[in-house]
């Protein structure tokens, strides 16, 4: 099984977040200096509660308007490419349980035995997909043996 390997974020985040990181910094020593504020340690916690705050905002709400953000959900159930009534090939699983593996178009799909016929399919036999449940085939046997 192979993993992606991408970073979480991407380069444009880490630049948005540096610029945002400078942005408050600066805003908070030229306010701080216009208000004739102190030197020390009392500027340095307030250079870093708002640079800190400011940088949390910015990423929520990079985050929230995100456009690269994908939501794929389990058990969709409608499809512009419906395989209810294709045929497709047992691949294993069928002998210990009525789950199995099914090949269609290439794909393996996780697939489950229709109850109600006897026969349950073999590796390399022909398997007739009756439905979808969410993201598993429901199939019988499609030829006789």
């Amino acid at each position: 099984m192979r993993h992606d390997r991408r970073p979480r974020f991407a380069l444009q985040w880490w630049l948005t977040m540096a610029s945002a990181t400078l942005f408050f910094v600066s805003v908070t020593l030229v306010v701080a200096h216009l208000l004739g504020g102190r030197e020390g340690p009392p500027l340095f916690l307030w250079v870093l509660a708002v640079t800190m705050i400011g940088d949390l905002v910015v990423a929520l709400c990079y985050e929230a308007i995100a456009p690269t953000r994908v939501v794929v959900t389990a058990g969709e159930r409608d499809s512009k490419h419906d395989l209810s009534r294709e045929i497709g090939v047992a691949f294993d699983g069928f002998e210990e349980s009525m789950l199995g593996r099914v090949r269609v178009r290439g794909e393996l799909w996780l697939a489950r035995h229709v109850e109600d016929d006897e026969a349950r399919p073999r590796r390399g036999d022909q398997v007739r997909i009756m439905a979808r449940n969410g993201l598993i085939l429901l199939v019988k046997v499609a030829s006789s043996r």
